[in-house]
C-alpha cells in the first residue's frame, strides 16, 4: 500500500474500499471487526473532511 495513500486515509481526504480497510487490520494484526468498534466514552464517526470544508468556507 503507498504511502501517499495510507496519509490521504488518515487526513480523511480518500474513503477506503472494504479490501483496503480489510488489508490494514491484517497489517495491525487485529480482527477486522474491531476497525468499526466505538471506544467506551467514545463518540462515532463523523463527516469530518465535510466538516473540515464547511468551516474553510466561514
Amino acid at each position: 500500500m503507498d504511502r501517499a495513500y495510507v496519509s490521504a486515509l488518515e487526513r480523511g481526504l480518500r474513503n477506503p474500499t472494504v479490501v483496503t480497510l480489510y488489508r490494514i487490520a491484517e497489517a495491525l494484526g487485529v480482527p477486522f471487526s474491531k476497525l468499526f468498534e466505538v471506544p467506551e466514552g467514545g463518540s462515532a464517526p463523523t463527516d469530518a473532511p465535510k466538516e473540515r470544508e464547511r468551516q474553510n468556507r466561514s
